[in-house]
């Protein structure tokens, strides 16, 4: 195995009978897209796909995210500053949640 495919490889704790629960559906998925290109992403998904903008943050030039509507599910349109700030509030609450392994960067897709 490469470093890269070290790097982007997801380890997670088994899942046990007890967390799964067929009474309890999933309410809402929510996928982050990190946009280096922040400006044309938007544009793409909400203006040519026609996502609607649900809300939009900016903390600088480099943290901005713009949420969007799809149906039951939220597309981000992160920028890597604010990818990067998601990424460290997951690794403090899975760490609360007593998670033994967090990937030490999300995985990139290939195409």
């Amino acid at each position: 195995m490469t470093s890269a495919e070290e790097a982007t490889t997801v380890r997670s704790r088994p899942v046990e009978d007890a967390d799964m629960d067929e009474n309890k559906p999933v309410l809402q998925l929510r996928v982050v897209v990190e946009a280096e290109d922040f400006d044309a992403a938007v544009r793409f998904y909400r203006d040519v796909l026609g996502l609607p903008e649900r809300i939009a943050y900016a903390q600088g030039a480099d943290d901005r995210v713009s949420i969007l509507e799809a149906g039951r599910a939220t597309l981000e349109i992160a920028s890597p500053g604010h990818k990067k700030a998601i990424d460290q509030k997951s690794r403090q609450a899975a760490r609360r949640a007593g998670a033994s392994a967090w990937p030490s960067r999300s995985p990139t897709p290939r195409g």
